[in-house]
């Protein structure tokens, strides 16, 4: 799965939805320049949407460049937030990404996304 900058280019709803994503097995190749340093992938199960952009903002504003949040409000489904503008706040212009079924930590490791 390949992202750039302004592919995805609201924070309103996931305008990528990924139904078939294995860890391991798949890859989430998303620009030049990220680092596992770069990556932050959290629980989610007590995050709304609400509480999932400030969570992405602050981890945009402490430096990473990727947040992801599995098991999102418990529903099993992670959402990834790319800072492709690095204006270090989750808004238009970043990504914003939903896989469906990603409900652990063992099922979306930083390994996972790569760079082009």
């Amino acid at each position: 799965f390949v992202f750039s900058s302004g592919s995805v280019p609201n924070i309103t709803t996931p305008d990528e939805i990924i139904t078939d994503f294995v860890t391991a097995v798949d890859q989430l190749d998303i620009g030049a320049g990220i680092v596992a340093a770069d990556i932050s992938i959290v629980d989610g199960s007590l995050m709304v949407s609400s509480t999932y952009k400030t969570a992405a903002s602050n981890a945009f504003a402490d430096g990473d460049e990727v947040f992801i949040a599995y098991n999102v409000s418990g529903l099993g489904d992670a959402l990834m937030a790319v800072d492709y503008n690095a204006n270090n706040i989750f808004d238009d212009g970043d990504a914003f990404v939903k896989l469906v079924g990603v409900e652990s930590a063992s099922e979306i490791l930083a390994s996972d996304i790569i760079q082009y």
